[in-house]
């Protein structure tokens, strides 16, 4: 999403690490747009925290379903590290729909990327065990067959909200069967239609047992 330096000399409000932006069941719908640092969401759901996003590009928003629909923040929102924010009223981002075609339809844009975000989580709550759960993640964060993810180790455990020690057993699984392998830059998947394949096999197993 697009902004001018003005707009973020006006609306620009600093977060420090571990700050709460809002909480789950807030009231407030001010819509926020991550200029620098890094935001995770997440949920209480049972009485267990389960991460929904962790945004780090400048120009993402959140908070945006308050906004549409007026009821109560669904998620809490933490800065994980010293953050800057453009945080407008309902009003003022109204009107900038209004005034912009660029920032709706990329705030259009962005409104599916999240239902499809949405869909992939469910589908990931739904797996049995740890492992699938890392797996379906990766092969739904790649979109080709071999495919570099500019993701940690980290990054992939908060999304997760998994143990770090556990993830990297299943990484080093994948690695010593030729699926991915450790760049500099993240995680590099080099055959997405096999991991795909071995994630049926693990469900398979899970359903029918061990042969």
């Amino acid at each position: 999403m697009s902004y001018d330096n003005s707009l973020l000399e006006k609306y620009g409000r600093k977060f420090a690490k571990n700050s709460i932006i809002f909480k789950q069941g807030d009231l407030s719908r001010e819509i926020f747009i991550l200029q620098q640092g890094k935001i995770k969401i997440f949920r209480n759901i049972r009485n267990q925290k389960k991460t929904l996003a962790v945004l780090s590009d400048a120009g993402d928003f959140f908070g945006e379903m308050s906004f549409i629909n007026n009821k109560p923040r669904t998620a809490t929102a933490q800065a994980l590290e010293d953050t800057t924010l453009i945080v407008l009223e309902p009003e003022i981002f109204e009107k900038m729909l209004f005034q912009n075609p660029e920032i709706s339809f990329r705030f259009i844009k962005k409104l599916a990327q999240r239902l499809d975000e949405a869909d992939m989580q469910i589908e990931n709550i739904l797996l049995k065990d740890p492992e699938s759960r890392f797996i379906h993640f990766l092969i739904n964060q790649s979109q080709e067959n071999s495919f570099e993810l500019p993701l940690s180790l980290n990054d992939v455990a908060e999304w997760l909200d998994e143990p770090y020690e556990t993830l990297s057993q299943n990484l080093d699984k994948l690695i010593k069967k030729g699926f991915a392998q450790i760049t500099n830059n993240g995680i590099r998947i080099l055959n997405r239609q096999l991991m795909s394949e071995y994630l049926e096999f693990l469900e398979m197993k899970k359903k029918f047992g061990e042969v």
